[in-house]
């Protein structure tokens, strides 16, 4: 990616690192949400003691859980990340840099909200989730310490613009197609097992 990009400064791997950090993290609750019983991810989720408050699948059930009523958060943090990675790669690293970081900004309000109703809400944590408020919180930090303000005008060039409009939109189809395909492929499954059984 690096030598693609011909970006070779400190600061571009840092954001590359928490980008594809949030990446990795989002497609573990991707798989967490579609195979509740996957073993792997549940030595994640679930410890073995019974009375631990650790545990990503009642999480990830409760209402709350979906941005007004749709959409999970676990569906918008993979759409998230894999757009900003997307940018990363396609737009010149200035312009790229200022999209995460005004997005790293307005999305700190949501890690407050999900801290907040994990320790009083929920009662119970999710350790992926903290994993990825962990990755939030790391890109709002270097956005903070990053940011400059003179490439915001560039940023709104209709060009950039339109690549940015268009990558967003082409991630959520692909991704809602992606998501839908594997559902049916599971509940088809599913049947296929019980039809056996029978």
């Amino acid at each position: 990616i690096l030598i693609v990009k011909q970006e070779y400064n400190i600061t571009f791997f840092l954001y590359l690192s928490g980008i594809i950090s949030g990446v990795l993290t989002s497609i573990l609750l991707f798989i967490e949400q579609i195979d509740r019983h996957n073993i792997h991810i549940k030595k994640l989720c679930s410890p073995k003691n019974i009375h631990s408050n650790i545990d990503c699948s009642s999480i990830l059930e409760f209402k709350d859980a979906y941005f007004l009523g749709i959409i999970s958060w676990s569906d918008l943090g993979f759409i998230y990340f894999t757009f900003l990675f997307s940018i990363l790669l396609i737009l010149p690293f200035t312009i790229s840099q200022t999209v995460i970081n005004i997005f790293s900004f307005l999305c700190i309000g949501y890690v407050c909200y999900s801290l907040y109703y994990q320790k009083l809400i929920a009662k119970k944590w999710c350790t992926l989730c903290l994993f990825i408020q962990a990755i939030f919180i790391y890109l709002f930090i270097l956005s903070f310490y990053t940011f400059n303000f003179k490439n915001i005008h560039e940023l709104f060039q209709v060009k950039y613009l339109s690549i940015i409009i268009l990558t967003a939109i082409n991630i959520i189809t692909l991704y809602s197609v992606i998501k839908s395909l594997i559902k049916s492929h599971k509940q088809y499954s599913s049947l296929k097992k019980k039809r056996n059984r029978l």
